[in-house]
């Protein structure tokens, strides 16, 4: 099967940082395990603070009482991949089109290669 794969990537991620329900970050990162998931890649063009800054004093005020996981890549064509943990009696997480007014958050927008209004992939839990 391997010589069936076309344009194939690989990523290593490691966890930087996991918000919870109560939108405090704190270190590190675990198992992704919620009813609906979506990831998103993106890659900062070098402004790696700026855009973690932003993730965390902008985007995780919209998203509480979802689970964000934030991990970087140490190898791969990305910087910075997103999860956003969607549980069961959660209202689903407002994108980050919706953050995208005001004048940092379009700085933030202008250094991304991917759009941050589109997940790359988003799944819903098809088993108990």
């Amino acid at each position: 099967m391997m010589a069936c794969r076309v344009s194939s990537r690989a990523l290593i991620l490691t966890g930087e940082w996991v918000a919870a329900d109560d939108g405090a970050p704190s270190a590190g990162g675990g198992p992704v395990d919620a009813e609906a998931i979506s990831l998103t890649l993106c890659d900062a063009a070098g402004n790696d603070m700026d855009f973690g800054a932003w993730l965390i004093q902008e985007h995780l005020p919209l998203v509480a009482g979802n689970t964000i996981h934030k991990l970087l890549a140490s190898s791969g064509d990305v910087r910075h991949a997103i999860i956003h943990a969607r549980n069961a009696d959660a209202a689903p997480p407002r994108s980050f089109a919706d953050a995208t007014d005001g004048e940092w958050s379009a700085k933030v927008a202008s250094h991304l290669n991917h759009p941050l209004d589109r997940s790359l992939i988003a799944m819903r839990r098809n088993f108990p």
